[in-house]
């Protein structure tokens, strides 16, 4: 099983810069909306782990960024989104099941953010 995990603060009118300053830390990535495409702003923090990981260490790998930051990302709930989103790929008929562990949920819960998970089935044996 292959994974990766991403953590976004997005929402229609926000300045990502300011949750750069805010939050003290450098994101991954931005994205800003322009007249040539309908992207809602974002802020975006990846996981640094390699896809052979675990889902349960990517989460981890964000989560120990954010724990010190997690009350001021509570306050962001108000005007933008929060998201975890973990992108799974599995081939066909590879029996592994996804678990997340209560403590990790609890933190995505406790800052207000929602968890999306997209699992891909491919065709194969993964490498």
């Amino acid at each position: 099983m292959d994974c990766w995990v991403v953590f976004t603060i997005s929402g229609d009118g926000i300045n990502p810069e300011l949750f750069t300053r805010h939050l003290g830390m450098e994101p991954n990535r931005i994205v800003s909306p322009t007249e040539d495409n309908d992207y809602k702003s974002l802020w975006q923090i990846s996981s640094s782990l390699k896809g052979k990981e675990s889902p349960e260490d990517h989460f981890m790998d964000i989560l120990r960024r954010l724990l010190p930051v997690r009350e001021k990302l509570k306050k962001f709930t108000k005007d933008a989104k929060l998201d975890f989103y973990c992108a799974v790929s599995k081939p066909s008929g590879y029996s592994e099941v996804l678990c997340i562990n209560p403590e990790i949920l609890s933190v995505i819960g406790h800052i207000g953010a929602t968890l999306e998970i997209d699992f891909q089935i491919t065709s194969g044996e993964m490498i």
